[in-house]
């Protein structure tokens, strides 16, 4: 092979050289370094795994907001138809009171109203005696004797009375 220019001895010792390269980059190049890689692999796929678990919680959270929310509307629409309901109660109890109130009003005018017909019935019956004995004492007092009058007068005013009555 020598015709050929090959020299084996510098083969040989290029095959040990290209071996020995082999050798210390795969020791000490190429496996530190496939160990990082390695190793940003596994720190990506803790992040994918971390964001991914993130996301989920994220949903887990806004599912739980909503329900909440939902829940939180409910309870108010429910304190506010409860609170109208105790209004409309005290409504009407204010309403009813004032009518009991309006109607005790009314019986009690009726009452004084009843009592100042009364009066004035009274009144008016006394002065239709107190104008009777006087006709009689004007109309027939040249006539009568005083006896006579006295009698007359306490007959109209027992008639008068029991008439009232």
């Amino acid at each position: 092979m020598e015709n050929l220019g090959i020299d084996f001895k510098l083969m040989v010792a290029q095959l040990v050289n290209f071996g020995l390269f082999y050798f210390i980059f795969k020791k000490f190049i190429s496996g530190p370094m496939n160990q990082l890689a390695e190793e940003e692999k596994r720190k990506e796929a803790d992040r994918e795994s971390a964001l991914q678990s993130l996301k989920k919680s994220e949903a887990l959270i806004s599912e739980k907001e909503a329900a909440l929310k939902q829940k939180i509307q409910k309870e108010a629409d429910e304190l506010m138809k409860k609170a109208k309901a105790e209004a409309e109660k005290a409504k009407e109890a204010y309403i009813k009171e004032a009518k009991a109130e309006a109607e005790k009003l009314i019986s009690k005018a009726k009452e004084q109203v009843q009592e100042e017909r009364q009066k004035m019935e009274k009144e008016l019956k006394k002065e239709a005696i107190d104008i009777s004995i006087a006709l009689i004492n004007k109309a027939l007092g040249d006539y009568l004797t005083d006896n006579i009058q006295k009698d007359l007068n306490k007959h109209i005013l027992s008639n008068l009375s029991t008439k009232a009555d």
